[in-house]
């Protein structure tokens, strides 16, 4: 189950890794065709998000820690874990638009868990210190990561957008903060604070 990425131009398939972010974003982009368009409304592109669907629920999560793996063999078996929270918010993104498609409710139950941990994580530095992540900067791509996120679940359920108001708030304030230099700059990163001295 699953999907492999790594496909060269011709077809050939140089490497059997999957990459959990990814399986992710394959997942959510079939459902998403599947419930948002006439043409790929059919059995065979439910199937497909489905595959990836399980593939991600029986190998990406950790259930110790609540973390999802950066990487697993063609198999499953865990490779490595990456410092940031990018394979989460697919995750999390893969699973509500599954429960979509499909109303099974374990979809929506692992969505529903993993959405909870990364919106605690994104406001507990120390959490995010033990995970080797650097939170005494504020990362750009992140922040963006897990609003996209909060805005893609919200797309079926307009309930979730007054349901997270206030992460919806506080994402937007720090992001806010990158724009800098008399608003003639967004940086990339910036203290945690919001100060700039070191940032890029």
């Amino acid at each position: 189950m699953g999907y492999l990425t790594c496909v060269d131009y011709d077809g050939t398939i140089y490497d059997t890794t999957k990459y959990c972010a990814l399986q992710a974003q394959q997942t959510y982009i079939y459902a998403k065709l599947y419930n948002c368009t006439d043409v790929y409304h059919t059995e065979d592109m439910l199937e497909t998000a489905k595959l990836g669907g399980e593939f991600l629920l029986r190998h990406a999560y950790r259930a110790s820690d609540g973390r999802c793996f950066h990487s697993v063999s063609r198999e499953g078996k865990p490779l490595s874990l990456r410092p940031n929270i990018i394979s989460e918010v697919y995750f999390v993104m893969a699973f509500f638009e599954l429960h979509y498609a499909t109303k099974q409710s374990n979809y929506i139950s692992r969505g529903e868990m993993v959405l909870k941990t990364v919106l605690a994580w994104i406001k507990d530095s120390g959490t995010l210190n033990s995970y080797g992540m650097d939170t005494s900067y504020s990362t750009l791509s992140d922040l963006g990561h897990v609003l996209r996120m909060l805005m893609a679940i919200s797309e079926h359920n307009p309930t979730k957008l007054r349901q997270h108001k206030e992460d919806f708030a506080y994402l937007t304030k720090r992001i806010l903060q990158h724009i800098q230099r008399s608003n003639t700059v967004v940086l990339e990163t910036v203290q945690s604070t919001g100060e700039v001295e070191g940032a890029v």
